[in-house]
Protein backbone atom coordinates (compact mmCIF):
# COMPACT_ATOMS: atom_id res chain seq x y z
CA UNK A 1 0.00 0.00 0.00
CA UNK A 2 1.41 3.38 -0.93
CA UNK A 3 2.25 6.09 1.55
CA UNK A 4 -0.66 8.27 0.48
CA UNK A 5 -3.27 5.52 0.76
CA UNK A 6 -2.01 4.56 4.21
CA UNK A 7 -2.08 8.18 5.30
CA UNK A 8 -5.57 8.65 3.82
CA UNK A 9 -6.85 5.61 5.69
CA UNK A 10 -5.45 6.80 9.02
CA UNK A 11 -6.63 10.39 8.55
CA UNK A 12 -10.07 9.16 7.54
CA UNK A 13 -10.38 7.20 10.74
CA UNK A 14 -9.23 10.18 12.82
CA UNK A 15 -11.56 12.68 11.15
CA UNK A 16 -14.65 10.46 11.17
CA UNK A 17 -14.13 9.65 14.85
CA UNK A 18 -14.34 13.36 15.62
CA UNK A 19 -17.70 14.90 16.31
CA UNK A 20 -17.28 18.09 14.25
CA UNK A 21 -18.04 16.53 10.86
CA UNK A 22 -20.93 14.55 12.27
CA UNK A 23 -22.61 17.55 13.90
CA UNK A 24 -21.85 20.47 11.57
CA UNK A 25 -21.43 18.67 8.27
CA UNK A 26 -24.11 15.99 8.38
CA UNK A 27 -26.64 16.38 11.22
CA UNK A 28 -27.06 20.16 11.12
CA UNK A 29 -28.00 20.35 7.40
CA UNK A 30 -30.42 17.44 7.82
CA UNK A 31 -32.06 19.12 10.81
CA UNK A 32 -32.33 22.37 8.84
CA UNK A 33 -33.88 20.51 5.90
CA UNK A 34 -36.48 18.99 8.20
CA UNK A 35 -37.25 22.34 9.86
CA UNK A 36 -37.55 24.13 6.52
CA UNK A 37 -39.88 21.43 5.29
CA UNK A 38 -42.25 21.90 8.20
CA UNK A 39 -42.01 25.66 8.56
CA UNK A 40 -41.85 27.14 5.08
CA UNK A 41 -44.98 27.86 3.15
CA UNK A 42 -45.46 27.39 -0.58
CA UNK A 43 -45.85 31.06 -1.51
CA UNK A 44 -43.54 31.76 -4.38
CA UNK A 45 -40.68 34.06 -5.19
CA UNK A 46 -40.41 34.35 -8.98
CA UNK A 47 -42.26 31.08 -9.47
CA UNK A 48 -40.24 29.04 -6.97
CA UNK A 49 -41.41 28.36 -3.45
CA UNK A 50 -39.30 29.23 -0.47
CA UNK A 51 -39.00 25.53 0.25
CA UNK A 52 -37.49 24.90 -3.18
CA UNK A 53 -35.06 27.77 -2.70
CA UNK A 54 -34.05 26.42 0.70
CA UNK A 55 -32.81 23.17 -0.86
CA UNK A 56 -29.81 24.87 -2.44
CA UNK A 57 -29.16 26.85 0.74
CA UNK A 58 -29.11 23.76 2.94
CA UNK A 59 -26.85 21.89 0.50
CA UNK A 60 -24.49 24.89 0.54
CA UNK A 61 -24.45 24.93 4.34
CA UNK A 62 -23.46 21.26 4.40
CA UNK A 63 -20.68 21.69 1.84
CA UNK A 64 -19.29 24.84 3.45
CA UNK A 65 -19.42 23.35 6.94
CA UNK A 66 -17.20 20.51 5.82
CA UNK A 67 -14.94 22.30 3.34
CA UNK A 68 -14.50 25.73 4.86
CA UNK A 69 -14.52 24.59 8.48
CA UNK A 70 -13.07 21.10 8.18
CA UNK A 71 -9.79 21.48 6.33
CA UNK A 72 -8.53 24.72 7.93
CA UNK A 73 -9.50 23.65 11.44
CA UNK A 74 -7.79 20.28 11.07
CA UNK A 75 -4.59 21.80 9.66
CA UNK A 76 -4.58 24.54 12.33
CA UNK A 77 -5.08 21.92 15.03
CA UNK A 78 -2.18 19.89 13.64
CA UNK A 79 0.02 22.97 13.66
CA UNK A 80 -1.01 23.93 17.19
CA UNK A 81 -0.33 20.44 18.56
CA UNK A 82 3.01 20.17 16.73
CA UNK A 83 1.92 17.33 14.46
CA UNK A 84 2.99 19.16 11.29
CA UNK A 85 6.58 19.30 12.60
CA UNK A 86 6.50 15.56 13.16
CA UNK A 87 5.27 15.00 9.61
CA UNK A 88 8.51 16.60 8.32
CA UNK A 89 10.47 13.46 9.23
CA UNK A 90 7.99 11.10 7.57
CA UNK A 91 7.59 10.34 3.86
CA UNK A 92 4.29 12.27 3.85
CA UNK A 93 4.55 15.61 2.04
CA UNK A 94 2.47 18.69 2.88
CA UNK A 95 0.68 18.32 -0.45
CA UNK A 96 -0.38 14.80 0.49
CA UNK A 97 -1.72 16.10 3.81
CA UNK A 98 -3.85 18.71 2.06
CA UNK A 99 -5.01 16.30 -0.64
CA UNK A 100 -5.99 13.66 1.93
CA UNK A 101 -7.91 16.21 3.98
CA UNK A 102 -9.61 17.46 0.83
CA UNK A 103 -10.73 13.94 -0.10
CA UNK A 104 -12.03 13.26 3.39
CA UNK A 105 -13.96 16.53 3.49
CA UNK A 106 -15.32 15.83 0.01
CA UNK A 107 -16.62 12.48 1.21
CA UNK A 108 -18.38 14.13 4.14
CA UNK A 109 -19.85 16.77 1.83
CA UNK A 110 -21.22 14.00 -0.39
CA UNK A 111 -22.74 12.24 2.62
CA UNK A 112 -24.33 15.53 3.66
CA UNK A 113 -25.67 16.13 0.13
CA UNK A 114 -27.18 12.64 -0.06
CA UNK A 115 -28.71 12.99 3.42
CA UNK A 116 -30.33 16.36 2.68
CA UNK A 117 -31.58 15.12 -0.70
CA UNK A 118 -33.13 12.07 0.97
CA UNK A 119 -34.82 14.24 3.61
CA UNK A 120 -36.29 16.54 0.97
CA UNK A 121 -37.35 13.66 -1.26
CA UNK A 122 -38.64 11.12 1.26
CA UNK A 123 -40.25 13.39 3.84
CA UNK A 124 -41.57 16.15 1.62
CA UNK A 125 -41.84 14.59 -1.90
CA UNK A 126 -39.54 17.20 -3.39
CA UNK A 127 -38.47 16.42 -6.95
CA UNK A 128 -35.19 17.98 -8.00
CA UNK A 129 -35.69 19.87 -11.27
CA UNK A 130 -33.02 19.12 -13.85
Amino acid sequence: MSTFLTFLKIEGKLVWKGINILIFGICFPNILATLFGYLLSNDGLAGASNFELSYAAVITIGVLATGVMGVPLTIADYRHRGILKRFQVTPVSPLQILFAQGLIQLSSALVSFIGVTLVYHLLFDYEIPF
